[in-house]
């Protein structure tokens, strides 16, 4: 049964067609129609596409022509007013809406119209061919109007973010947020919309717009059949964005990359894409675009984190169960985003259930995991809830040192998320998290590692071309070490980090080519340096604490984005950035002209709380333009200004137990970063392969490098230890994937540099004679291959490889002695490398039933790490055996790493 709004402003006479139509398709026939006579058809596009029309017309009338058409392919046809609805295997019945031809008071057309909006999406086939009235009669049927609203899953009532909405003939589309809303600026009157959304079916709806109004659509879950195995829900988004180097993984593409113990990794799987490289296997920490690990801003529930793994970095510290999809911005990084010099990483998670209780889970050979999620109150309140567990220590007993198999390792995480629906305007979220690692050494030493988020947001929609979000977030990172094995030395060392936050971001449309966001967030830094304790009374251990560090960063922002013409899109954005430290602490003060160390100390300064030590002001300017080459190309260059006031200071290259964080000072001033980029994007084969090509110029000032033999744990003057620098980047990156088919991934490869140059004035602060010298994460050549086959609906099969260039070192030279000591000369620093790194994983997933209502589905997943079994060096180390230097190398996974895992979902 189909509803259809009658259009008064229609009539048959001279309804008349004169065309000579020779081989022309149906589309083509139709164009030809609407440009001589003012209707508009309604079809699916299966229906006709085998119709080729040979016939001329000369003022035959249309009801003629169509029936000489349609009805000859088995099809019948309906006008109503400027209508004319083409349907299959099904009769539209007039007493729905009574006498087509009416012309009465229009309030039958309003109730019409509330009937119809009444009706359930995606209830049955006829919604694609209801014209759904929205807004105002009273108001103008000219300009530009405003359509918004949200896209939700019929099965479940979720948001779904990353949904696609776009009118074909207009060129014109937009993609919902992560709390599935979307806007749309339209001419008004009468459009079909196309919405698309990877794992869901494609549908259409057709409008008549009279004014701003708002529409909301449900999509139904859609399970692929062998020929159709999806990877990215809109190959136009590379075309159509200003922003270069935006990356954007759904969970499911994530899940389809082989794991490391069972494990699926968000962030680890970020470093299948170009310009993402690793510090070290096992290690926390990724490298972006010659960025060290701490230049990485990595949110989610929009708080930041600052530890991003588990278990000392073999694990995500992101439950994969609750996640949506991953925004990685590693080069136009909007002005919303500050307070890191290289990336951002945005995980969105999921929204619960709103309808039914569903859970689902995974169990590997070291972790657990396990999510629910349902209605509190039906389609209104809903809550989420995912924990992850290990339990490794069977592992380690495997081990053959004996002091491994006395040692314990473990963690466990917990994510919450409640979301309230207020009224259609207003609806708030509460999020949290705990983490906690602990790991145990034989009988010496344990290491435990806590990570703490809370964040509110509310959330307000008041029309349709303005919404804004409100939040306020505090994350929290600490962690410990404890050593009881000889009591005299027995001691506790704890460090931690806090960060208050409050937030406002509103995105306001002024009109078809114009779309602003602006917003601020106030944010409080805590930072705890290091305080050391007895952990026995016989511990010889003098208790000591630095005081905590504080600071308050303030940032306001504005950012348009706006089309110049139809070929020429421009977003241009400035944030305001403000840093200002606060008292609490002593600052030392030292000779002038002489280097920072304790011998030159002169004199000391306790300020207060309140008094404000030094502060840091400057513009970041955000500037991309998107210029359409052709209807499968585009060409964008961007130029970024970043600044960062916080510093972790390592020993090593990767994140360990020693790493201090650290807040810029009168000392130790903030990084500043500026990115040039430019990108050629082409997609060829109707979208199904895309391909890039990106380069880019970095330039960094304020680098932070550690004098030789620094010591970070408990130093009240770190600033004695710092060695300040500039620093440059540069890289070209290309990509070519496929995405769609049984068959799809993706190649990519990239060359970059990152080199650091000291500014010091004395000699323990020149390095490399004040030359430029390779930072500890200069990677030059990386490569990553994945391959994904869907062998059939049950069998999926994955692959991947990855070569890059082996780390920066700095080697012993030469050993010799001098006034009776054993001294040993080092190479410039970081002058050699450890050898390259070469790995490849495949995974196999078996579904054993694919029952759509089956109560409990379940999958089984094989995957081995490390197939070649390659001895990969995680570092290079150096011994003095007998006047002799000997090298060693360390590997983490020296064989294949065999892993199954069972997955279900009830």
């Amino acid at each position: 049964m189909l509803f259809v709004l009658p259009n008064s402003s229609y009539s048959q006479e001279n309804q008349v067609l004169t065309a000579d139509f020779n081989n022309i398709s149906f589309e083509g026939f139709v164009k030809e129609v609407e440009k001589q006579i003012p209707v508009k058809f309604f079809y699916k596009k299966e229906w006709v596409e085998e119709i080729i029309i040979n016939k001329t017309y000369s003022n035959t009338p249309l009801e003629i022509a169509l029936n000489d058409v349609i009805n000859s392919a088995g099809l019948k046809f309906y006008i109503i007013q400027n209508n004319i609805i083409i349907t299959y295997q099904y009769i539209i019945k007039e007493n729905i809406i009574g006498d087509k031809n009416i012309q009465g008071d229009s309030s039958q057309y309003n109730i019409l119209s509330d009937e119809i909006k009444k009706k359930r999406p995606n209830e049955n086939e006829d919604i694609e061919f209801t014209v759904y009235e929205i807004g105002n009669k009273g108001i103008k049927h000219e300009g530009i109007a405003n359509l918004s609203g949200y896209i939700k899953c019929y099965e479940t009532g979720k948001a779904i973010p990353g949904a696609v909405v776009f009118v074909n003939e207009l060129h014109v589309g937009a993609s919902t947020n992560q709390d599935g809303y979307y806007t749309l600026s339209l001419p008004r009157g009468e459009h079909q919309l196309n919405i698309q959304c990877i794992g869901h079916e494609e549908t259409k709806r057709n409008i008549r717009l009279l004014s701003d109004g708002n529409f909301d659509i449900n999509l139904k879950e859609k399970f692929f059949a062998i020929n159709e195995v999806v990877i990215f829900a809109d190959t136009k988004e590379s075309l159509n964005g200003t922003h270069v180097g935006l990356e954007k993984m759904s969970i499911k593409r994530i899940k389809s990359l082989p794991t490391s113990l069972g494990e699926v990794d968000v962030i680890k799987g970020t470093l299948a894409l170009p310009g993402v490289q690793s510090v070290g296997e096992g290690s926390a920490g990724i490298n972006i675009r010659g960025g060290a690990a701490d230049q990485n801003l990595i949110l989610m529930y929009g708080t930041p984190f600052f530890s991003s793994s588990h278990f000392f970095g073999f694990f995500s510290t992101f439950n994969p169960l609750i996640i949506e999809k991953v925004s990685l911005y590693k080069g136009g990084i909007p002005a919303e985003y500050g307070g890191r010099l290289s990336s951002v990483i945005d995980i969105d998670v999921i929204n619960g259930n709103t309808k039914k209780l569903e859970a689902k889970g995974g169990i590997s050979p070291v972790t657990a995991q396990f999510m629910i999620e349902g209605p509190i109150i039906k389609e209104k309140t809903s809550f989420v809830l995912a924990s992850r567990t290990t339990y490794s220590n069977w592992l380690l007993g495997l081990m053959d040192d004996p002091e491994l198999r006395s040692s314990q390792a473990s963690f466990y995480d917990i994510n919450a998320k409640i979301t309230h629906k207020i009224n259609d305007k207003n609806s708030i979220q509460l999020s949290g998290y705990k983490g906690h690692d602990n790991f145990k050494f034989s009988f010496d030493t344990s290491y435990a590692y806590n990570s703490n988020v809370l964040s509110l947001k509310w959330i307000r929609k008041p029309g349709s071309k303005i919404s804004s979000i409100y939040s306020v977030n505090y994350s929290k990172y600490d962690y410990s070490i404890e050593s009881w094995a000889v009591k005299q030395n027995a001691f506790e060392f704890n460090h931690d980090i806090q960060y208050y936050d409050i937030k406002g971001d509103i995105k306001y449309n002024i009109n078809k080519k114009h779309r602003l966001s602006y917003g601020f967030d106030l944010g409080l830094y805590d930072i705890n340096p290091g305080e050391i304790k007895k952990n026995y009374l016989e511990s010889l251990i003098i208790p000591y604490d630095i005081n905590n560090e504080q600071a308050i960063v303030a940032n306001i922002y504005a950012e348009d984005n706006f089309k110049i013409s139809p070929t020429l899109s421009l977003n241009i954005g400035i944030r305001l950035s403000s840093f200002f430290q606060l008292g609490g602490k002593v600052i030392y003060d030292y000779k002038d002209n002489a280097e920072k160390n304790e011998n030159n100390i002169i004199d000391s300064t306790y300020y207060n709380k309140n008094d404000i030590i030094s502060k840091y002001l400057g513009p970041e300017y955000r500037i991309s333009f998107n210029y359409r080459t052709g209807a499968s190309s585009a060409i964008k260059l961007n130029y970024n200004r970043t600044r960062q006031y916080i510093h972790l200071l390592s020993n090593s290259t990767a994140i360990s137990p020693s790493s201090i964080w650290k807040l810029s000072d009168n000392y130790i001033k903030p990084l500043i970063g500026d990115q040039l980029a430019l990108g050629y994007y082409y997609n060829f084969v109707n979208d199904n392969y895309q391909s890039s090509i990106e380069v880019y110029y970095k330039k960094m000032q304020n680098m932070l490098d550690l004098k030789g033999n620094s010591v970070l744990i408990m130093n009240d003057k770190i600033e004695s230890a710092i060695i300040s620098g500039n620093g440059k980047a540069y890289g070209i990156e290309f990509m070519i994937r496929k995405n769609r088919g049984r068959l799809n991934g993706w190649i990519n490869y990239t060359y970059s540099r990152t080199f650091i140059k000291s500014n010091g004035k004395y000699d323990n602060e020149i390095i490399n004679n004040g030359d430029y010298y390779s930072a500890n994460y200069d990677i030059p050549h990386n490569l990553n291959i994945l391959v994904n086959f869907q062998y059939s609906r049950r069998l999926s099969i994955s692959s991947t490889f990855n070569y890059s260039s082996g780390r920066p070192i700095t080697y012993p030279v030469a050993i010799y002695e001098f006034d009776d000591n054993i001294v040993t000369e080092y190479s410039d620093r970081n002058k050699y490398r450890i050898p390259d790194y070469i790995r490849w994983d495949f995974s196999i997933t078996f579904d054993p039933n694919l029952k759509r209502k089956k109560k409990i589905r379940s999958t089984y997943s094989f995957s081995l790490y490390n197939a070649l079994g390659r001895s990969n060096p995680y570092s290079v180390f150096f011994k003095n055996d007998n006047g002799k230097i000997q090298g060693y190398r360390l590997s983490i996974f020296d064989r294949p790493i065999p892993t199954i895992t069972y997955n279900f979902r009830f």
